[in-house]
């Protein structure tokens, strides 16, 4: 990546995050990216959510079917869907990136909303839970 590069993506993060991309939730919520920010040949996607009730900007067939699921569900388990969600601040996401599993480590995100564990050679990344029923059916 040449430093040119490179300093027009810091300046696109610095003005993201003027935006107040990344951040609020349920109606409130400004997705990182939108699909006019990304060029495609292929399937973007915008779709108002029943469970926020504002516009959803996804990027790809995969988000869109994903996207279809969880706002389906009817039960109180998902309550909020945020895509295109940045792992800011990137002193954090390159934090995560070096750790190499020795010991027990345990990062959790301001509102408690992302959390990571490491811990000998297991290595667990959570960014929603899901409550199984008695059955262990979903």
């Amino acid at each position: 990546m040449s430093k040119g590069s490179r300093r027009s993506e810091s300046g696109a993060i610095a003005r993201r995050l003027k935006e107040g991309r990344g951040q609020g939730s349920e109606k409130s919520y400004k997705p990182w990216l939108t699909v006019r920010d990304v060029p495609s040949r292929g399937l973007s996607v915008r779709i108002k959510g029943r469970k926020t009730g504002r516009v959803h900007h996804l990027l790809s067939q995969l988000e869109l079917s994903y996207f279809l699921m969880l706002d389906d569900i009817r039960a109180g388990c998902v309550t909020d869907i945020r895509e295109q969600f940045p792992l800011t601040p990137i002193e954090t996401t390159l934090e995560i990136a070096d750790i190499r599993c020795a010991g027990a480590h345990r990062l959790v995100d301001d509102d408690g909303s992302v959390c990571v564990d490491l811990n000998a050679h297991r290595r667990k990344v959570q960014a929603m839970r899901i409550r199984r029923t008695a059955s262990g059916d979903q």
